[in-house]
């Protein structure tokens, strides 16, 4: 399971990375970054795995 911190819920983790992401001449997918469109891309049973 992710470790969600006060940097990530604040957003200026994301301000940082997303920049380096692009950087690197990769594209970057802002679907998956922006307002939390990320936080559904893993199926449910994910977070139950070794429950």
């Amino acid at each position: 399971m992710p470790v969600v911190d006060a940097d990530i819920l604040s957003g200026a983790a994301l301000e940082r990375t997303v920049p380096i992401l692009r950087a690197t001449g990769y594209n970057v997918d802002m679907e998956f970054w922006e307002a939390g469109a990320g936080a559904g891309c893993c199926p449910p049973e994910c977070s139950t795995i070794g429950n």
